[in-house]
């Protein structure tokens, strides 16, 4: 009853996923969910809270603040006391999920990936967008929920292609996204008509990781947004997975394309939708 990884999902379970997300029936599960958030967040923490009430669970939020672990407790023996009075664990922190197997967990964003964003952004995108064929630009080496959705995205078979905002040197991620034989192109400021914009109807911004690298000047915007939007398609479809910095402007949020906006309200019901799953299991 856990859900560490998007590698752990076949197709089938996904679009049972989906099919929970489109029923709006009311549902009472009467279970308790602890939210374990030793990292910041506001939209994953807020939708698993509302994504709870919505599927009739009882929530208990711990920060990191509010925990022992400044006491030297390790995170290991902070989910194991919660584990018995909690049926599953909503964990975001730095460390690997997977160390954490034998509690029902659920990884809300790891050293590694994000798996409940990747399938939000996943539902967003088979909702929305007929024969889609997505670009990923920005920070993708340090972008946990990047590493997800090119993992589902290369499950479901939708073309996509990657612009990289730096080189691929961190040894998590690199060959992760060299075993996909993918045409990744390093770029900066300087977009180029010549990279295909124009072939893709999705176009999938990321922010600059600054608190996982200091490998970025703070003043350069290494994405031109304006630029992209000049050279695409009137059609293609913005998504991001915020919070976002200086590569989307607020000015884009009244734009019909600015599906990113749709992707953020699908968060809790595909959230509640995930708790349903794994906690029927």
């Amino acid at each position: 009853m856990s859900l560490v990884s998007v590698d752990s999902l076949t197709i089938d379970d996904i679009y049972k996923l989906f099919s929970l997300t489109d029923n709006k029936r009311v549902v009472k599960l009467n279970k308790r969910i602890a939210n374990v958030f030793f990292q910041p967040s506001l939209r994953t923490r807020t939708s698993f809270e509302l994504a709870a009430d919505l599927v009739g669970c009882k929530s208990t939020n711990i920060f990191e603040k509010e925990s022992a672990l400044d006491k030297g407790e390790t995170i290991y023996d902070t989910l194991l006391t919660l584990s018995l009075s909690h049926d599953i664990i909503v964990l975001r922190s730095g460390e690997d999920c997977t160390n954490f197997t034998n509690f029902n967990i659920i990884n809300a964003g790891d050293c590694k990936e994000h798996p409940t964003q990747a399938l939000i952004d996943l539902y967003t995108i088979l909702k929305h967008v007929y024969n889609p064929h997505v670009l990923i630009v920005g920070d993708i080496v340090h972008a946990r929920t990047a590493t997800s959705l090119i993992k589902l995205l290369h499950k479901f078979n939708i073309p996509f292609r990657l612009f990289f905002t730096q080189d691929l040197t961190d040894p998590r991620k690199g060959e992760l996204f060299r075993s996909y034989y993918l045409d990744a192109v390093k770029t900066n400021t300087g977009i180029k008509a010549s990279w295909g914009y124009n072939n893709y109807n999705i176009i999938y911004l990321l922010r600059n990781q600054v608190e996982n690298h200091s490998g970025f000047d703070s003043s350069i915007d290494y994405i031109n947004f304006n630029s992209i939007v000049s050279l695409v398609k009137k059609d293609t479809m913005v998504m991001h997975p915020f919070p976002r910095g200086r590569e989307l402007s607020q000015v884009f949020d009244s734009d019909h394309r600015a599906l990113y906006i749709k992707q953020m309200k699908y968060a809790v019901p595909v959230r509640a939708a995930i708790l349903e799953s794994l906690l029927n299991e």
